[in-house]
């Protein structure tokens, strides 16, 4: 937080918001727990140490008056039952609801001649060509069973070694994160061994040992809560990874009875929106699809309407028999960017999926 000397704060230079007894009261009302600090720092780097000078202790802060601008109570911030990361969370969106002109330009401002000039294969170059570019948002929704898992995940370990997903030719090795949210231990083992040794047969001595990461978390996450994004942020940040492979979405963030599934969804949207763009990676999120009405069960995203308008690319996969030996690879949305995916998807050996294109179409070059 800057203190601006004069106006509506006043603090000494070198001064720090620190937590401090109740005692100390900050002068001014209306910010409710976020300003019962002591402004402490120049007193205890003055502490006597080594017969070092204790300066005066500086002047209380002078807080104006913004009536409701935390939202909660005096005795919201001591409420040992309470999480303080919660807290903190409603006083940083009070606090950025509080409009202050900084003066200084954004920097995502450009001139139209500016921006169209980047290279594209610079701005956004392909992390599984053909398949999905830098900062690409795809959601495949599938019916329950038919292998969507082993799909994302066949995608994240081949890209991980510089092998195409679906048509195994080389291409470009990046790192890459799973983050599965359901799956027992020895479905995950089973699916990873069995990428995994079919690339390592490939690759030989070129196999690229901890590019495929995985955060296996079965019991799910809370993207909305803060110690849910956290944990998400920490392993993204470890990994940097260029692709994220998540699902099943809807055990990413939970919703209560009594609330909208709309202001859920799209919470969790801005959670991964920051973190795609921040830390520059590509989406492939695994989602259901509706239980069947009428007899009829359509293959487009559960929940909340806000998933139809979200990503890039909306893929379903569609059985064509009871087999589940063969899946059609079809749309849910129109896609938003031209892309490569194959037509079809075929169960084979030794990869577990291979991709099938339709005539004169190079997957590795897509229009």
């Amino acid at each position: 937080m800057l203190l601006a000397p004069g106006g509506d704060f006043v603090a000494d230079q070198g001064t720090q918001v620190v937590e401090a007894p109740r005692s100390r009261q900050v002068e001014g009302a209306g910010l409710g727990p976020l300003l019962h600090v002591a402004l402490d720092l120049d007193q205890r780097r003055g502490a006597d140490v080594g017969g070092a000078h204790r300066p005066p202790a500086p002047r209380p802060v002078r807080a104006p008056r913004l009536p409701g601008a935390t939202g909660t109570g005096a005795g919201t911030a001591v409420d040992p039952t309470r999480d303080p990361a919660d807290t903190l969370d409603e006083a940083k969106a009070a606090l950025a609801a509080i409009e202050v002109p900084t003066g200084r330009l954004p920097a995502d401002v450009w001139s139209v001649d500016e921006f169209v000039a980047r290279d594209t294969a610079d701005v956004a170059p392909w992390v599984v060509p053909g398949l999905l570019r830098v900062g690409w948002r795809c959601m495949v929704v599938a019916p329950e069973g038919v292998g969507k898992s082993w799909v994302t995940g066949q995608v994240a370990m081949c890209a991980a070694q510089g092998i195409h997903p679906f048509n195994f030719e080389p291409a470009p090795p990046v790192n890459t994160l799973i983050v599965d949210l359901e799956n027992p231990d020895d479905a995950v083992i089973e699916r990873c061994n069995l990428v995994r040794s079919q690339a390592m047969r490939v690759k030989g001595d070129r196999y690229r040992e901890h590019a495929a990461w995985l955060w296996h978390r079965p019991g799910g996450i809370d993207l909305r809560s803060r110690a849910g994004r956290g944990e998400l942020e920490a392993v993204v940040a470890h990994v940097a990874p260029a692709l994220v492979c998540l699902g099943p979405l809807y055990k990413a963030y939970r919703v209560a009875a009594s609330e909208n599934d709309e202001l859920a969804a799209g919470e969790v949207q801005h959670v991964l929106d920051d973190l795609r763009t921040r830390y520059r990676f590509a989406l492939l999120v695994e989602h259901h699809a509706p239980k069947r009405q009428a007899g009829v069960r359509e293959l487009a995203p559960y929940g909340s309407s806000l998933w139809l308008r979200w990503p890039e690319l909306g893929l379903k996969l569609i059985p064509t028999d009871d087999t589940n030996r063969v899946m059609d690879v079809g749309r849910w949305r129109g896609d938003r960017r031209q892309s490569g995916w194959p037509a079809r998807l075929e169960r084979g050996t030794p990869w577990p999926w291979v991709g099938v294109w339709p005539d004169g179409w190079e997957p590795r070059n897509p229009r």
